[in-house]
Order: structure tokens, then sequence, then C-alpha cells
């Protein structure tokens, strides 16, 4: 029972494509209603009350004005599984927008695109620090025999990068233990395990401690052995860092249960 607008900001599919954490998306989002021909009127009141013209063309208007803002792929296919396909495609041309972005900005050719970056960076430590806290409150954390670990649900939408997750992993790791004046608990290596909605993944990332430099490979070595001990596991494992892996939800149980039992 939500209005139009309601359900695309609250859909992972059309947060991540529009990236609507950033004042541009949500401008993105009022610039596609409006070039769809929705009025303000019938994208804010409940579905079920929008007139029936727009309802019965609202399929055909994301078809025709989506491509213009990053919606034109289908990422849905018969019988309502993800297209994951079409939604890594998406993620790889939002990619090279970035680059280019960053770019421009280290070429200082738009001063106001610095002054952005700042400003995101200084929300993903805002957000690290409120999901972190929410973790250490909530007494969240686990443990194994190796490694301490936690797993979300639900995370920000940022939190989808390995980036921003790591950054989580390492603030965890300082606050509960590193930092921590009279820490009971014996420093070890910890991985966080967050959702991802929109590809339907895991993604997980490790990170250890300084002082255990000579295991600084660990989290990769795990990884390694659970993907020769079952092959049939779907996961994405080409990030630089060898201590962040993607796998597959129907899957996880099974990547869990193998790592658990190595380590």
């Amino acid at each position: 029972h939500w209005t139009l607008e309601e359900s695309m900001l609250h859909s992972s599919y059309f947060y991540g494509a529009l990236e609507l954490h950033r004042d541009k998306g949500i401008r993105s989002l009022k610039n596609f209603f409006a070039t769809a021909g929705i009025s303000p009127s019938a994208y804010k009141q409940l579905y079920s009350g929008m007139p029936m013209p727009i309802r019965k063309t609202i399929q055909k208007k994301f078809s025709e004005h989506g491509k213009a803002y990053g919606l034109s792929k289908e990422t849905q296919v018969e019988g309502g599984r993800r297209d994951t396909a079409a939604i890594s495609e998406i993620e790889r041309e939002a990619m090279k927008e970035n680059f280019w972005r960053a770019f421009d900005t280290i070429l200082c050719k738009d001063p106001a695109a610095l002054e952005t970056g700042i400003k995101e960076a200084v929300e993903v430590a805002k957000a690290v620090q409120s999901l972190g806290r929410f973790i250490k409150d909530t007494k969240a954390m686990n443990k194994s025999s190796r490694f301490f670990w936690c797993k979300v649900e639900q995370p920000p939408h940022m939190f989808r990068h390995h980036l921003s997750l790591r950054r989580l992993a390492v603030w965890l790791l300082h606050v509960l233990f590193i930092d921590r004046p009279k820490s009971e608990e014996k420093e070890r290596p910890m991985m966080v395990i967050v959702r991802d909605a929109v590809r339907e993944t895991y993604l997980c990332v490790g990170a250890t401690p300084n002082k255990m430099s000579d295991d600084r490979d660990e989290f990769g070595h795990l990884f390694r052995s659970v993907l020769r001990a079952d092959r049939t596991l779907k996961y994405r494992y080409d990030f630089f860092d060898k201590s962040c892996i993607e796998i597959a939800c129907d899957d996880f149980d099974r990547f869990w249960e193998i790592l658990t039992d190595t380590a």
C-alpha cells in the first residue's frame, strides 16, 4: 500500500540504478516522472488510486522513457527471477561513470565534484559509525574458532560496495578490540557479511589485526579452500583484495558450513 514514488524509493533496483542515496538521484527520479508524463498528484498517491490511464500504460512509460535514466535494461526474466547479467551490466556502466567522474575531479575540471566527493566520504564515515554502533549495541558479533564475525541482512545501500564494507570491518576491529582500553577478548581476525538484495548475494569481507601480519591472507586462504572443496558454488572472487568474496544467496549456507569446518 505505497505510492509509486515510495515504491521506487524503497526498491533496491531503483535505489541502485538511480543512486537515490544522492540528491542527484532524487532529482533524476523527479525528472523521470516529468518526462514520462506522471504528475506529482499521481505518483504521490496510493497506486490503487492512480488514474487508470496511467496505471494501464505505466510499464510502457518505463520502457519508453527509462533508457535516458539507466532504467532501460530489464532485470527480471520469466518466472520473476532476477536477470543477474543485466544487473551486472548496469553496475559496470555505473563503475565506468564513477571512474571518469573521479578522473575529472583529480584534474580539477569541476570543483563542485570535489565538494560532492568530500560530502559522500563524510556520509560513508557516518554510515560506518552508525551501523558499527548498531552491531556493537545489539551484541551481533559472533565468535568461531579463528575469527569473529557478524551478518547483516538489511544493510544500508552503500555497503553493497566492498570498500565501504572493509571500512566497517576495520572500524569494528579497532573499536571492539585494538583500541579498547580493557578488552577481555584476544585480538582475532574479523569477517563482516552483508546481504546484497540487488544481486541476491552475500558479500563477505575479512579484516586482520596488524600484529598478525604473518596471517594477512588468512581469509584469502580460507576462501580458496572452500572453493576447492565445493566447485559447484556460485561466487565472485575477482576483487583486488583477496579477503573479499561474494557468494550467491542460495549457496551461502553450504559456503558457510565448509568455511567454519575449515576454520
